[in-house]
């Protein structure tokens, strides 16, 4: 079988969607599919598989590039991961699957279409209804759609009168993979700048309006003011190569930062190789993550602090799991293998973290918890989803 995945953003881009890409791509490869990336303009990576970087914008000029690759490579599945931020917001690739409709299309390919969100294009001023018909018009054209959680499964289902959706969790990005000789104990010492009294606490992931960071900021400072010796690494690239309005919120997260006087009790790193952000993460003692549209799947930070059983504080999940495909499907549960806490609401997440500075035993429960969630969650599974869907149609 020869696949193509088309993707917005691809490493050595930094982006969630880019490296759940690669993550699909090798462990499909291992299945022994035949892939083949499309993907904008960049710097070259160590591809074990043919990257074709020849995407200047992410404009109409799409529809010529994947017609090119197409009559190329003639693969049997085109699948486009699909996320409007990572193709700057135009409706060209949501409108591509309606070439194969127009007179003398010589396109042939079975398309698939993951929706990693649902966020409508911009089109224009006031473009009103037409944005969430553009958003939805790819799923209704393409062979099969993809949810990559239970919240955009009903979404998705809704929207598209009862076609089957097919539900394929993401998975963690990060493996738990120190550098070779990694210490616990050294690494919080020399690296994080942390002692054994110390609590460390970590924020990861991308800096955008809709994570909480600076609900998280507020906490640490009410934390600080009741003298808990608590400090706060934010772990990762800080602002992503999709979103540019990530940047103007990263200067609010900073400036409240100084405003409290907080900046002594916060680090930074860049955006790290996976061995360190693994390390980073094992030497944490819990991960705040306090998603202002609450806990869901589709959140690839949330994956990778389960997978490295990280306690984890973050907002009550909007996941319904109630009728979904292939029965249960797993969930947050507060206390059991999450710390959930209202969204938009400092104090509790201050709460939160008070209870498990207090209580030892709380923090390596919720640790458990989280890994055995985690274990819902391999890119062994997903792949042989994936090839399955693909085998359905083929």
């Amino acid at each position: 079988m020869r696949l193509c995945l088309v993707t917005g953003e691809y490493p050595p881009q930094q982006g969630g969607v880019g490296d759940y890409t690669y993550q699909l791509a090798y462990h499909l490869n291992q299945l022994g599919v035949e892939v083949i990336v499309l993907t904008g303009a960049g710097p070259k990576g160590k591809d074990p598989w043919p990257v074709h970087r020849v995407v200047p914008k992410w404009d109409w000029r799409i529809w010529t590039y994947l017609d090119r690759l197409n009559n190329r490579f003639n693969p049997d599945i085109v699948h486009i991961q699909y996320q409007t931020a990572a193709y700057g917001l135009h409706p060209a690739i949501n409108l591509w699957p309606l070439c194969r409709r127009l007179p003398g299309s010589r396109h042939q390919s079975t398309i698939v279409v993951t929706y990693h969100d649902a966020k409508h294009p911009y089109l224009f001023p006031k473009a009103g209804r037409l944005r969430p018909w553009v958003t939805y018009c790819l799923a209704n054209w393409s062979d099969a759609v993809i949810a990559t959680n239970p919240y955009d499964w009903h979404v998705l289902e809704q929207e598209l009168s009862g076609r089957p959706v097919h539900l394929v969790p993401i998975g963690s990005n990060i493996p738990t993979a120190p550098p070779v000789g990694y210490d616990r104990a050294a690494w919080r010492r020399d690296v994080c700048r942390v002692d054994d009294n110390q609590f460390l606490m970590v924020y990861f992931g991308f800096l955008n309006a809709s994570k909480g960071a600076d609900d998280l900021v507020t906490a640490l400072g009410l934390l600080q003011h009741a003298h808990f010796p608590v400090q706060l690494l934010m772990l990762g690239g800080t602002v992503g190569a999709s979103d540019p309005t990530n940047a103007a919120y990263l200067a609010k997260v900073k400036a409240s930062i100084t405003a409290q006087n907080l900046d002594s009790y916060v680090r930074w790193t860049d955006f790290l190789p996976p061995d360190q952000v693994s390390a980073y993460l094992l030497a944490a003692d819990a991960a705040v993550l306090p998603y202002q549209d609450g806990a869901t799947f589709r959140r690839g930070s949330l994956m990778a602090v389960l997978k490295h059983g990280l306690p984890v504080v973050t907002t009550s999940s909007i996941e319904d799991t109630g009728k979904i495909p292939g029965g249960h499907f797993p969930s947050l549960n507060h206390r059991q293998n999450a710390y959930l806490v209202p969204v938009k609401d400092p104090q509790a997440i201050a709460g939160a973290v008070e209870d498990l500075i207090m209580h030892p035993d709380l923090r390596q429960m919720l640790s458990q918890g989280a890994a055995d969630l985690s274990q819902a969650f391999t890119w062994e599974s997903i792949a042989h989803k994936t090839r399955y869907i693909y085998q359905t149609l083929v």
